[in-house]
């Protein structure tokens, strides 16, 4: 029997767009055998991802065979092929891909219930991932409440629930001594670990609890307790505590039993009396009425848009000026870095914004025309007008997730260099604007091996001039 669980064979993978041909991969073999970790490494728009996709079932290759458990992935329907992955592959993204409307519990439950497991017993596997990657006190969070680490660790709890590993773990933890695993004991057993309420250390323990509240009394923070804990006991595992219980004793357990027992009037130097939400738009009420994505979420944009190899993608934003009266449009291409930036004067609304894109891109070859991924702000509410003018398909990337633009969030920063915070646009010259759009196109890049975006993007242009 064959130990090979995914192979590759002769794979090309070529984009054709016009007069543009662009060759992402070129005859590559591969093959990934049982028990082996594979890294695939390469230089920014070498192609990863599009092999990634390929080797996924979630893109077909141009010519060469892709098989999965011996199952040319050619052959299968598509129902056939999304049974096969559901059953024999985990995707852990680099953008995370949670669905924002549902909890990390119900995100990571999903692909097992589509995969027709029990929805109680989905349920259970979905908890025990979680708790796997430490986010057994996050489940009914949703995607936006969650911290950027948090929401890769919810995407691995996901990826995680379909491996046979899981089982294998699940059976060495709850096996007797006499080496029987018995389900009804396994399961009692969790839910004895998912009972609550559980007794928290804090209230168990006097004396790790009069240390911290001395400790809080004198001022320090709760990241400066837990590391003054460590170094005090460095022997005493019963003497630690991490920032985060201390701050669910502060502003959450018992209406902030912790912070009552303090003979201050401040539990931080801060005065907070509840605590920040960990983002900035964390605590905002959710938009919920958003037209103007529907249909066009960055899940459906084309898979090629994530590979940098492929040119003409490129990624969109507001930069907005003092008091919100003025702002700029910024563009940035993908694979060239090169950027379009635009000064609107007192308004930005969607009609403003609209006609201001129709400008930018105007003059744009086809070769670099091929997409514009987006944030969620209204001021792209008629990007439809925008599409039937330029022929531009334009998506929006998840709510609270700039890392799924991280060109454009770059390179704003770099603007932000020219213009801080607090700057007026309308107190800015066009040609202003235009030098440091110049400065920034004609820089030197790592990222492009010394070359310029300018210089990047001349050389996408010519080489489709030439196909």
């Amino acid at each position: 029997m064959s130990n090979t669980i995914l192979a590759c064979e002769a794979v090309c993978k070529n984009y054709y767009d016009g007069q543009l041909n662009v060759q992402v991969l070129d005859n590559l073999t591969l093959q990934v055998e049982k028990g082996r970790s594979i890294g695939i490494v390469g230089a920014s728009g070498s192609g990863k991802s599009t092999l990634l996709h390929i080797l996924g079932g979630l893109d077909k290759p141009t010519s060469g065979r892709v098989s999965l458990m011996g199952q040319d992935l050619s052959e299968l329907s598509q129902k056939q092929l999304s049974r096969l992955r559901n059953r024999h592959l985990g995707f852990v993204y680099q953008f995370h891909h949670l669905l924002p409307e549902f909890s990390a519990l119900e995100n990571v439950m999903m692909p097992l219930l589509i995969g027709k497991r029990p929805k109680e017993q989905a349920r259970e596997r979905a908890l025990l991932m979680l708790e796997k990657v430490g986010l057994k006190n996050r489940v009914q969070h949703r995607p936006g409440e969650l911290s950027g680490g948090e929401r890769q660790r919810a995407a691995i709890a996901r990826a995680l629930g379909r491996c046979r590993q899981t089982v294998w773990r699940e059976i060495a933890r709850n096996t007797d001594p006499d080496g029987v695993y018995r389900a009804p004991v396994a399961s009692a057993a969790a839910q004895e670990r998912l009972a609550r309420p559980k007794t928290r250390r804090l209230d168990a323990d006097r004396v790790l609890r009069a240390e911290v509240v001395a400790l809080l009394e004198d001022g320090a923070s709760p990241r400066q307790i837990s590391a003054r804990l460590r170094w005090a006991h460095p022997d005493n595992e019963s003497m630690r505590i991490s920032h985060e219980q201390i701050y669910q004793a502060l502003y959450v357990q018992g209406a902030g039993s912790l912070r009552q027992q303090l003979r201050v009037d401040k539990a931080l130097r801060s005065g907070r009396t509840r605590r920040l939400p960990r983002s900035p738009l964390a605590g905002l009420p959710r938009r919920s009425n958003r037209p103007w994505i529907e249909g066009a979420q960055i899940s459906v944009r084309p898979p090629q848009a994530a590979d940098r190899a492929v040119p003409g993608h490129w990624e969109g934003d507001l930069v907005i000026g003092a008091g919100g009266r003025s702002a700029l449009i910024t563009l940035v291409e993908r694979t060239s870095r090169f950027v379009l930036i635009h000064r609107l004067g007192a308004g930005h609304d969607s009609q403003t914004v609209t006609t201001a894109l129709q400008t930018m891109v105007a003059d744009l070859p086809r070769a670099v025309r091929a997409s514009i991924t987006w944030d969620q702000g209204s001021e792209m509410a008629r990007h439809a007008d925008f599409t039937a003018a330029t022929d531009i398909p334009v998506y929006f990337a998840d709510p609270h997730s700039p890392w799924q633009r991280p060109t454009n969030e770059n390179t704003n920063r770099l603007i932000r260099e020219y213009l801080p915070k607090g700057t007026s646009f309308t107190d800015v010259t066009d040609t202003q604007v235009q030098a440091i759009q110049d400065r920034l196109n004609r820089r030197p890049r790592i990222v492009l091996n010394g070359q310029t975006p300018t210089e990047k993007l001349n050389d996408i242009i010519n080489g489709a001039n030439t196909t």
